[in-house]
């Protein structure tokens, strides 16, 4: 016995080693093989925490894997999106089959808190399809596992606290679902078996095309499905589905045995009351739901019944009944209550074809304090010719609505709404020229709104009135008295061939604005939570700014009269004028405002029908302070760089022209301007091209330069800015002459001449001692000399404006002396000096030439090449574009008369269009700014070369 006991408890002993063993004898196998099967199979970056766990007591006799941090982070074109992220997974293994290594079993599985982001993009890429594709393999039938190492044998499988994101861009839809807890039983290796789930979901929203169809559902499911694998049937056994309060059940059967989807299904509701028929309302369910009492009957019923196939456009037949009578609702602490409520909705389709979809909304009435609101809907035909008929008439006190529902803390609603509206008639009707068989007008009042939520709206909206009506001819907003945040509008203004514009292609909507106020704030409109609310409104220190699309076929006269208009980190005053939005462009009319400490006044236009925004406009500045301008304008830092340096007023007239980018600033490679600028009480100071300058001949005075009554006038040609007229300056008792053609280039090269007229009792020591010197010496050989008051000094500016380079002719100045001594001795040396003196300009000529004419030939040379450069550039673009043009027309061809599809064909040929013409501009501006640069450059190194030349002369 006692040996006996002793066998035992080795053999016990040897039994818990293997238990503890085998997990660290196949782990590094397991770890292995699931690392080269995610390398093999995905293009996507996959990562997970390398400690798995493998143990055989949480589910003995059977091997569990554990899998912590997993994370699957998607390539192109999702750069960077998490698809995947999970805390935890959880598999259980047969043992046997661990061991064998051929097929590994899995018997259960457990996720915890997945994170699940899938987006398809508008092109339908789909951010899941992670798997690399394999041209060389032929496509094997669904049911062939051979090739995979992993065998699916479930009992159970359980996911805790997920979170899933859907976001289809090219379907229009979204949804979300957050904190799912999701658990179901059956025996999948069978080929019919009974799957027992729950669910239970915190928040469930479904959207398309941006209209929420579930938001922030409570959710919870229990569903008992008898599945037939072989035929892919689903029968709904017992189940229930909780929609916050709202309980209902589905009966019948759905089948896919291919590509349709049959279906027999009906909901089944025992119990909805108009309670549980509210709870799909966020701001009711949210807000103490179970204390809210409502009375009321109500019947649901909906069944779908055929076969569904999207790609065949084939679809089930379809009724959904919603009937309220006599319902009411209040929450017990308020003292508003909604009463005499009554529905009756009926959408229906007998036959699976969309067009015969009716939706009769024959009641909807409801008593809200002593005032009635009713309203009925037909619709018919929705796909090919819709048939609407509508009434909506009713008050609404929306004060009522803080006593009727709990709104948030701070939230305040309140006002007067009247509306009486009719519509009835096709829409087709309006593709005709008798709009007045649609019957459609109606009047909207609003008086003494106000609306306030701290939580999402940095101020409040109020509107003391607001009158609008309208027909099928016009429409006409009577009057508008509205104040957000600080601005405050006042409008009236009318809208003609509305509804002509809205469902007719090519019809143009005309109308007229007149716009006032006080303060208006636009920075609370630039940004998509405005601008933070304060005592005094701020101007901002910058506005992310971008090209706008002036619409097609819209004819629209704005009035505009402002005292004060914040935009940007600008304060403008006294802002009017007249603008006009037509064929595509903005149209300024004698616009006006008051900026910069002065006042500007603007004509012309912003055209937007090119790929490329375009202005042509003309400004008139009147005592504009230079500073401020240069600080805020990034047009005038690359025409005017020197304004930066310059403190005082200026008059101004401009003209200018130039192609936008997608920001609003200036292509400068297409930019075309002129006009003049009238300087008063201005000072230049700290420029470092005139510093340089005053260094190199020692006349400080230059530093600072009173620039009082001084007219400039310039053009911009070939990306430089240059002089039209020669340009004085005076210093004191100095003269500054600059001539015609100096310029300076965008990227602030400098290529100016000067000559400057200097008291000779202004310059330097050093330079009046050289000159004593050759005075002395002529006088040492019996000449009397006696040299001018006045020096004239030629000189170059060249370089940059940050690193300029200097060139002057002080040898001039000396040769001004020798000349005085070449007078004297005029007599004796006529002949040679006339000689030498051919001799030395012929010399200084040709080499002059000699470089012009090398300069020639490079300019020459480089527009040769800019030519070559556009002529690729345009034969490019237009190969895109008749490409574009040639799949627009194929993709019309395709869409055969379905008014449908000819939209959206319609609408993604002419995507294609635009993106190939935004592609062929993009391309000869390319081929223009470099050929420019090249010819900048071949005129630069003339330039260069005719400095060199020059110098070489003195």
């Amino acid at each position: 016995m006692k040996k006996l006991l002793i066998i035992l408890l080795i053999l016990v002993g040897l039994f818990l080693g293997l238990v503890l063993a085998v997990p660290f004898l196949f782990k590094g196998k397991l770890v292995g093989l699931i690392k080269e099967q995610v390398n093999k199979e995905l293009n996507a970056h996959v990562d997970f925490d390398e400690d798995i766990g493998l143990s055989l007591l949480s589910h003995f006799p059977n091997l569990t894997l554990r899998m912590d941090d997993l994370l699957v982070v998607n390539h192109a074109p999702f750069e960077g999106d998490t698809l995947l992220s999970m805390d935890r997974f959880e598999a259980t293994l047969d043992i046997m089959s661990v061991i064998r290594g051929e097929e590994i079993r899995i018997r259960s599985i457990l996720l915890r808190q997945p994170k699940i982001r899938a987006t398809v993009l508008e092109d339908g890429r789909a951010s899941w399809d992670i798997t690399f594709p394999d041209s060389s393999a032929t496509e094997q039938p669904y049911s062939d596992t051979s090739s995979s190492a992993f065998e699916i044998s479930l009992k159970r499988y359980r996911i805790e606290k997920a979170t899933v994101i859907y976001d289809d861009r090219q379907a229009g839809q979204y949804a979300e679902i957050r904190n799912l807890d999701h658990e179901g039983k059956g025996d999948f290796t069978q080929d019919d078996f009974i799957l027992e789930t729950k669910t239970e979901i915190e928040a469930l929203t479904y959207k398309m095309d941006g209209v929420a169809y579930l938001n922030e559902v409570n959710t919870g499911l229990v569903c008992n499905l008898g599945i037939n694998m072989p035929g892919m049937r689903f029968d709904f056994k017992e189940n229930n589905l909780r929609l916050n309060a709202l309980e209902i059940g589905l009966d019948g059967h759905l089948a896919m045995p291919g590509d349709d989807m049959e279906m027999d299904l009906k909901l089944v509701s025992n119990k909805t009351s108009f309670k549980e028929i509210l709870s799909l309302v966020p701001a009711i369910y949210l807000h103490d739901f179970g204390s809210m009492q409502a009375s009321g009957n109500t019947q649901l019923s909906a069944f779908a019944k055929g076969v569904y196939n999207a790609d065949k456009e084939r679809y089930p037949a379809f009724d959904i009944r919603l009937l309220v009578d006599d319902a009411s609702f209040q929450y017990p602490d308020l003292p508003e209550k909604l009463s005499d409520i009554g529905i009756d909705l009926k959408v229906s389709n007998g036959d699976g074809n969309l067009d015969h979809t009716v939706v009769n909304l024959e009641k909807f009435h409801m008593l809200f304090g002593q005032e009635t609101f009713d309203a009925k809907l037909l619709l018919t035909n929705p796909m090919s010719d819709p048939y609407l008929d509508l009434i909506a008439k009713g008050t609404v006190q929306l004060d009522r609505v803080m006593k009727l529902v709990p709104l948030e803390e701070g939230m305040k609603i309140g006002g007067r709404l009247q509306s009486d509206l009719t519509a009835k008639g096709h829409v087709s009707t309006f593709t005709g020229d008798d709009y007045e068989a649609m019957q459609a007008a109606g009047n909207l009042k609003l008086n003494d709104f106000v609306y306030e939520d701290p939580a999402t709206l940095p101020y409040p909206y109020t509107m003391k009135d607001f009158d609008l009506d309208f027909n099928t001819e016009k429409v006409n907003l009577n009057q508008l008295d509205a104040k957000i945040g600080h601005s405050d509008i006042h409008a009236q203004g009318e809208l003609e061939n509305f509804f002509g514009y809205l469902f007719k292609e090519g019809e143009v909507l005309s109308g007229k604005l007149d716009l006032r106020s006080e303060l208006f704030d636009c920075n609370s409109f630039l940004t998509e939570s405005g601008a933070e609310q304060a005592e005094e409104p701020q101007a901002r220190d910058t506005v992310n700014l971008e090209a706008y699309k002036v619409p097609e076929n819209i004819r629209f006269a704005l009035s505009l009269e402002m005292n004060r208009v914040l935009y940007d980190n600008l304060k403008l005053e006294n802002v009017g004028g007249n603008a006009l939005v037509e064929d595509q462009a903005l149209i300024f009319q004698g616009l006006r405002m008051g900026v910069f400490g002065g006042q500007v006044s603007l004509n012309g236009r912003y055209d937007t029908k090119n790929p490329k925004p375009a202005t042509d406009v003309k400004l008139d500045l009147s005592n504009i302070d230079i500073r401020s301008s240069f600080n805020y304008l990034n047009t005038v830092k690359k025409l005017v760089p020197i304004a930066e340096y310059l403190v005082g007023k200026i008059n101004a007239s401009i003209s200018l022209q130039t192609l936008l980018n997608k920001d609003m600033s200036p292509d400068l490679s297409t930019l075309l301007s002129a006009g003049f600028l009238e300087t008063n009480e201005a000072v230049l100071s700290g420029f470092t091209p005139m510093n340089a300058l005053a260094d190199k001949l020692q006349l400080n005075a230059l530093k600072e330069i009173s620039l009082t009554k001084t007219n400039l006038s310039y053009a911009v040609e070939d990306g430089k800015v240059k002089l039209k007229k020669p340009l004085e300056l005076k210093v004191d008792q100095l003269r500054i002459d600059v001539e015609e053609e100096g310029y300076t280039t965008f990227d602030q090269l400098l290529n100016y001449r000067l000559k400057l007229t200097v008291p000779k009792s202004m310059l330097g020591s050093s330079a009046n001692k050289a000159f004593d010197q050759l005075i002395s010496e002529a006088g040492g050989s019996g000449i009397n000399l006696k040299t001018g008051e006045k020096l004239v000094i030629n000189a170059l500016l060249g370089g940059t404006i940050k690193n300029p380079k200097i060139t002057t002719s002080l040898n001039e100045i000396k040769d001004d002396v020798v000349n005085q001594i070449k007078d004297e001795v005029k007599k004796v040396v006529e002949e040679k000096k006339e000689e030498l003196t051919n001799k030395a300009k012929e010399q200084a000529q040709k080499w002059i030439d000699e470089a012009s004419a090398k300069g020639d030939k490079l300019i020459a040379e480089a527009r040769k090449q800019a030519e070559a450069l556009k002529a690729e550039a345009k034969k490019q673009g237009d190969a895109l574009i008749a490409e574009a043009d040639k799949q627009a027309e194929q993709l019309m061809k395709e869409a055969g008369n379905n008014p449908v599809k000819k939209l959206a064909a319609e609408k993604a040929g002419n995507k294609l269009k635009e993106e190939a013409r935004n592609k062929a501009n993009a391309l000869n501006n390319k081929a223009e700014s470099e050929g420019q640069e090249l010819i900048r450059k071949a005129e630069s190194e003339k330039a260069r070369l005719i400095r060199e030349a020059e110098n070489r002369t003195e």
